[in-house]
């Protein structure tokens, strides 16, 4: 049914304009046509939820799960923790399939659409760059089939996941040693915390969330090695640029990251997991 608030000053109505908003494929082609018209910006506004929650899930594809979940932790991680003490036990955290289409977290605030976009950006680009190392090194696009490209994506944004709760960005993490004497044994927590919620995983999912990782690791020690940034402690570096996530690395990658905080570099002892490729079977 027609909106009656809304005035017609467009060939279609209200209905079918929701319509073409809800198959368009991109955020950047929701904001181009919602510009167009007084109509169908005041349609889109009147529907918003449901047309920013389709077009994010085409614009993902069959990541939106995982890439929603993220993007959730990414808004407030502080949210997540116990003061900077502790994080929430895994139990307390949101579930990727809460981010189904019918699901319980799937309203999505434009603020959140364009850090979804952004986030996507870099695993595109990371995709390109995981694909032309491991794949196909006369192609700088991704040459992996749809399986493989979805596979690989889900990984990156749990591999990201990881980082933004426990890495870098987390309050533990982001506490001067002169704060508390209990930092180190916070730290052991801050380990235990980040292995648990790496066994909520199955076998099948872990296979390639740790090949994603090992990934990442390589990136990080192959932008060490050209010198982007000089470092005499190349372990200490490797684990700032990958705890850091997956948008630092790449633009250390790319020579666009040019200084590191010293004070936030992960603490070793609890930081750095050895993290191997899995003899599992996709």
């Amino acid at each position: 049914m027609q909106d009656c608030s809304i005035p017609v000053s467009f060939p279609f109505d209200a209905d079918l304009t929701d319509l073409i908003l809800t198959t368009l494929s991109d955020i950047h082609s929701l904001e181009s046509f919602v510009l167009s018209s007084k109509f169908v910006y005041n349609v889109f506004n009147a529907r918003r939820a449901s047309v920013l929650r389709a077009v994010v899930s085409n614009h993902l594809g069959p990541a939106t799960p995982s890439a929603m979940r993220l993007v959730k932790v990414m808004m407030d991680v502080d949210s997540y923790w116990r003061g900077w003490l502790a994080p929430l036990p895994v139990t307390k955290l949101p579930r990727e399939d809460y981010f189904q289409p019918n699901g319980l977290y799937t309203i999505v605030t434009t603020r959140e659409a364009h850090m979804l976009v952004t986030n996507h950006d870099v695993v595109r680009e990371l995709e390109s760059l995981y694909s032309w190392r491991k794949k196909d090194s006369r192609s700088s696009s991704s040459r992996l089939t749809p399986r493989e490209s979805e596979r690989f994506q889900t990984a990156l944004y749990r591999v990201w996941f990881v980082c933004a709760l426990y890495g870098r960005p987390a309050p533990a993490n982001r506490v001067g040693k002169s704060k508390s004497k209990r930092l180190s044994e916070i730290q052991r927590d801050l380990g235990r915390a980040q292995a648990s919620f790496l066994q909520s995983f199955t076998p099948s999912q872990m296979a390639p969330l740790l090949q994603a990782w090992a990934f990442m690791m390589d990136l990080a020690m192959w932008t060490i090695r050209a010198e982007f940034l000089p470092q005499k402690n190349h372990s200490s570096l490797e684990a700032y640029l990958v705890w850091s996530g997956p948008n630092t690395t790449l633009q250390a990658f790319q020579g666009k990251l040019t200084s590191v905080d010293r004070k936030v570099v992960p603490a070793q002892s609890a930081q750095t997991v050895e993290l191997r490729d899995p003899d599992i079977p996709e």
